[in-house]
């Protein structure tokens, strides 16, 4: 290797220098050929020469640089700025320089290509290839990072930024002094670098050491690195001096891989020499026979020997190349330094790792065994080609002739995907490890890649995850030891295991995971986490069952007429009967209503009549409280209670009264009741762990319709039924999942308060003598349907048939019913029928619907092929309302320039049409001061402060759309058509005007149906709406002119009409 000096000078009149020391200043130089490393440029020789700062910038009282050879000046530049863009073209274009340029142009565009792929650099922008000068300066001033790494890999990159050059003027095998001068202000210069250079002397950058294949990329997680390629390597150099020297003039290096197995013994390879009469390619790369380059950028990487790799080529490139694991191919590291040129190279042969774990087990299941020995039972698919394939049904297996016999499957998740770039699979399995685990904290984070049992987290500190030899003290070892395992028969190959521990706790849960491992020894990632229970078998008691529903109470309140009232009245209000007066007090005892034999005796003789009693209900009990029964003969049945007020003075003074009031208390319904719903199910678990279940039978099924498990109320479920019936049995479920003996709920049928449809008649045929018939019952419950058949001939052929609907099912459909019927008399006769739906009967009787609409067939003697016709139907004429308001009015309106222009209009007025409109109250309000004169303009044109805000509508509340025609008359009489002058309207819409103060418009130019006027009330005008129409089409002159206001019902029918007198526009809009 060449002399490097690295001379730094310092001067203690100009103390700035030493930052250049402390801040690592090289100047270094190189003889060799005059281009980079390919055939081109290897004629002539030159020494090149390169200088900076390893970290950093200069000091800025640095203002330029002299290099000299032999004492004479070879050239002086500043310390900032760039070469321009003709000089750095000059510089490129010089002789043997064409390589470096297609490594500056291919380096350039594939960071421009980056940028625009890169969705978070915005100004990423593509360039021409001639103005590759631009782009460089460009890229130099953005990113100072990259102008230093730049410089490193292509020497004319650095000369454009004044920090090398190319000496062409050498003689070969003579030694010249190279010497480089800190220029600073006022001209003042300083000696920072010296170096001696003798051109007969062959340099090259050092190879790497001890350059290896790392078996493993990430401690033991083999799945990191199954087929995937970890190169490491020491730096270049035996001693310190040696690796600095080195690494100044290393631009960084190269990796090429052997395109065929070269044996355990590799092919030495001179890059240096190889290069030299070869040509480099488009990208300024050097192709070289038989060796694939890998990576995609030089590698700046100085080795430390330590099993992080500093290489890895993935699994992707390495399917592109068409390799697989266990075959075996040459790695070769080679260095180039700042001159583009090859240093010696260093190699290892690689074999692709295959050093894949087995796939996790899947689709597990647990179960407590209800064998005799009990245990938790877990089972699993058996980990093998077959039922990989069927568990994964999307994926295209590429290796089916082979997959089983080598265990692994080869596959890509679609069809269309390339088996090159195809995903592994490791099925061939030796067995199954299985994990116990008391909580699930320990469950969830635990990962086992040696085997031992022993959490790899519990094992990193003495670096033992890998060896399953070494268990370190003091941890748990969460492994099920000798598990039995065996296979289980099915459609799908599985394995079951059963764990029968004696020192499992009832009542306790386990977690549990599974690993596969391979004979190898390389073991699965564990399943997740199986929570199991040892269950208790116990059973829980059945829970309380209650089915009530909401009825009016008897309730009663007591109200105050006159407490100063001096004579004792008490007035019954509720109807007539026993009132008994419990007082009560601390004293013990009591006494009963029969010690008072029957009637009970009179406390009060009194205005009130109060049948009282007077006693005690129970020890230590104040009470006061009044026990109203309207069975005089039994007092014990009584109807409601109530509160004696506290001021009341009982037999003494004051008015009270005994009135009603409403209320409502649930009543117990009772198994085979017919109701009106809805009912309410209350379920209750007796013991404090339990949940609830409700089940009925549904389309013959036991379902479970209703739950309080896994609520937060687990031992109480209420739940309401609408209508329907109520039948069905509740259980009590404990923790374990044991079920108690199930409750019976009282079967009850509860019946909506919506009025009862009518069925639906589907159709009718007259066949000779028989009439057949098919209907479908409403949905809703219904215990028969009652059909009417009549016909037109005689009353006397009127019946009713009726139909049970077994169950009281709804929607049933009744089909190909039929009943016998006379013969034709006459040649004609016609047979209707009608239905009705008979509901369940309740409390307030039978409940049925009205009668459904006839269908009606005519029979009558016809030939085959007779054309039957339907009647002609008849239409009720349509109703003609009050006649329509019609007046003329101005409409005044104010112009820009606030000149008011009069204009006549037609206003059909809706006064009487208020109520079809919500209007609301007015909307603001204005006081006038002192003028509150209101002429017929002030009628129009006025402030819309209150509308200016937004939009205005106002629904029509009939639900009653209309439009309006307009009729035209001539002087002559003669009358014109109808035509059409309004829209439908459904509502009327206002929107806010644009303008505002002077140059406000009146609204009504442009909405038809929104009338605004002013009234005076108060000393205030009020703003108020009505409703009016304003006719915008034109009028002729001489003509009358009525309009007609039709109205439509929901089916878009006409539902009425109103029309109004003729009126005379007299508006002089010209022409006939």
């Amino acid at each position: 290797m060449s002399r490097l000096l690295l001379v730094v000078v310092f001067f203690g009149l100009w103390l700035p220098l030493q930052g250049i020391a402390s801040s690592q200043f090289y100047f270094i130089a190189k003889p060799g050929a005059l281009g980079a490393a390919s055939k081109l440029g290897q004629e002539q020789g030159a020494v090149h020469l390169r200088w900076d700062i390893l970290e950093g910038a200069l000091p800025e009282d640095i203002e330029e640089i002299r290099l000299t050879k032999d004492g004479e000046v070879l050239g002086q530049w500043p310390v900032t700025g760039y070469k321009d863009d003709a000089e750095i073209v000059q510089i490129f274009s010089e002789q043997g320089q064409q390589q470096r340029l297609l490594q500056l142009i291919t380096m350039l565009k594939e960071l421009s290509l980056s940028e625009m792929q890169h969705e978070l650099v915005s100004d990423a922008l593509d360039f021409d290839v001639s103005a590759y000068g631009q782009e460089l300066i460009r890229r130099l001033d953005q990113d100072v990072f990259w102008s230093h790494f730049a410089s490193r890999q292509n020497v004319n990159i650095a000369r454009v930024r004044n920090r090398a050059y190319l000496d062409r003027d050498i003689e070969k095998g003579r030694e010249y002094e190279y010497r480089l001068y800190a220029i600073g202000e006022g001209k003042k210069d300083a000696l920072i670098g010296k170096t001696t250079v003798n051109t007969g002397e062959e340099h090259s950058v050092l190879k790497v050491r001890n350059l290896r294949q790392l078996p493993i990329a990430d401690s033991c997680d083999s799945t990191k690195d199954h087929f995937t390629v970890a190169l490491d390597w020491l730096a270049a150099g035996e001693t310190i001096t040696d690796r600095a020297s080195n690494n100044i003039q290393l631009a960084g290096y190269e990796i090429y891989r052997s395109m065929v197995d070269q044996g355990n013994s590799p092919v030495e390879r001179d890059f240096a020499a190889e290069a030299k009469v070869l040509m480099h390619n488009g990208r300024g790369e050097i192709v070289f026979e038989g060796l694939e380059k890998v990576n995609d950028t030089l590698l700046m990487l100085d080795g430390d020997g330590t099993d992080t790799p500093e290489f890895i080529e993935a699994r992707d490139r390495l399917s592109f190349a068409g390799l697989r694991p266990g075959d075996r191919r040459t790695y070769y590291v080679v260095g180039r330094d700042f001159a583009g040129h090859y240093g010696e190279s260093e190699s290892v042969v690689v074999q692709i790792p295959r050093s894949l774990p087995p796939v996790t087990p899947w689709n597990i299941e647990s179960a407590y065994n209800s064998m005799p020995e009990g245990g938790i039972q877990l089972s699993w698919d058996s980990v093998n080609v077959k039922n990989f394939v069927v568990h994964n049904p999307d994926i295209a297996v590429c290796n089916k002739s082979d997959a089983a016999q080598t265990g692994f499957v080869e596959f890509t998740r679609t069809e269309q995907q390339q088996c090159e770039r195809a995903f592994t699979a490791r099925v061939d399995i030796e067995g199954y490890q299985l994990y116990r685990f008391n909580t699930f904290s320990e469950a969830r984070g635990f990962k086992d890649s040696d085997g031992d049992g022993v959490s790899d987290a519990k094992e990193y500190a003495e670096k033992s995850q890998c060896n399953g030899s070494i268990q370190p003290l003091g941890q748990s070892d969460y492994r099920v030891l000798d598990p039995q395992i065996a296979d289980q028969s099915g459609t799908v190959e599985r394995k079951v295991f059963t764990d029968q521990d004696s020192d499992l706790m009832v009542g306790s849960y386990y977690w549990y995971r599974i690993a596969s491992y391979t004979a190898d020894g390389k073991y699965s990632l564990p399943s997740r986490p199986i929570r199991v229970l040892v269950p208790d078998l116990t059973a829980p008691p059945s829970p309380s069952v209650n089915v009530t529903r909401t009825v009016a109470g008897n309730c009663c309140q007591i109200d105050e007429i006159n407490r100063s009232q001096p004579n004792w009245s008490f007035t019954d209000s509720v109807g007539g009967g026993s009132i008994v007066l419990l007082e009560g007090d601390n004293q013990s005892g009591g006494m009963n209503p029969e010690d008072f034999g029957s009637p009970v005796s009179r406390l009060c003789l009194s205005p009130g009549q109060i049948d009282s009693f007077w006693g005690v209900r129970g020890l230590d009990d104040v009470l006061r409280q009044l026990v109203y029964s309207k069975d005089k003969k039994d007092i014990n049945k009584a109807y409601c209670e109530v509160d004696i007020p506290a001021g009341m003075d009982i037999c003494k003074s004051g008015a009270w009264q005994l009135s009603q009031k409403a209320c409502v208390e649930e009543e117990a319904v009772e198994s085979g009741d017919v109701i009106e719903g809805p009912v309410t199910v209350t379920l209750r678990a007796i013991d404090d762990e339990s949940c609830l279940e409700y089940y009925d039978t549904i389309a013959g099924r036991n379902t479970l319709l209703h739950t309080s498990c896994g609520t937060d109320t687990p031992g109480t479920l209420i739940f309401g039924v609408e209508h329907g019936f109520v039948c069905g049995t509740a259980v009590a479920r404990d923790p374990s999942s044991n079920a108690s003996a199930p409750a019976d709920v009282p079967c009850t049928l509860a019946i909506d308060n919506n009025p009862l449809s009518p069925p639906q008649i589907l159709s009718l045929a007259v066949e000779d003598e028989t009439l057949r018939f098919s209907w479908r019952t409403p949905l809703q419950l219904t215990a028969s349907t009652l059909i009417e058949i009549r016909s037109d001939v005689s009353s006397s052929d009127t019946q009713i048939l009726s139909f049970a609907n077994d169950g009281l099912e709804s929607g049933r459909l009744f089909s190909d019913q039929s009943t016998n019927i006379h013969a034709l008399l006459d040649g004609r006769d016609q047979w209707c029928i009608r239905a009705i739906a008979i509901g369940a009967q309740v409390e307030g009787g039978a409940r049925y619907s009205e009668w459904s609409s006839s269908l009606c067939k005519t029979r009558r003697l016809t030939g085959p092929n007779e054309v039957e016709y339907l009647p002609w139907p008849k239409v009720a004429p349509l109703p003609a309302e009050e006649p329509l308001t019609v007046e003329l009015a101005r409409d005044y309106v104010t112009e820009e320039q606030g000149q008011e222009v009069d204009k006549q209009s037609v206003l059909i007025h809706f006064n009487e049409l208020q109520g079809m409109f919500s209007l609301g109250n007015p909307l603001c309000e204005y006081s006038l001061g002192v003028d509150n004169t209101v002429d017929f303009s002030q009628l129009f044109f006025t402030e819309f402060h209150c509308g200016l805000a937004g939009k205005t509508r106002f629904d029509n509340s009939l639900a009653s759309p209309f439009m309006l025609y307009r009729q035209a008359r001539a002087s002559s009489g003669k009358k014109g058509l109808w035509i059409q002058v309004s829209p439908l309207k459904k509502t009327l819409d206002w929107e806010a005007s644009s303008k505002f103060g002077e140059n406000l418009r009146y609204h009504f130019r442009d909405n038809n149906f929104v009338f605004y006027r002013k009234r005076y009330s108060d000393d205030k005008y009020e703003s108020d709406w009505q409703l009016a129409y304003r006719d915008h089409y034109p009028y002729i002159n001489g003509y009358d002119y009525r309009y007609q206001m039709v109205q439509f019902n929901d089916n878009h029918a006409i539902s009425s009409w109103r029309i109004s007198e003729w009126v005379s526009p007299g508006v002089q809009a010209g022409g006939e």
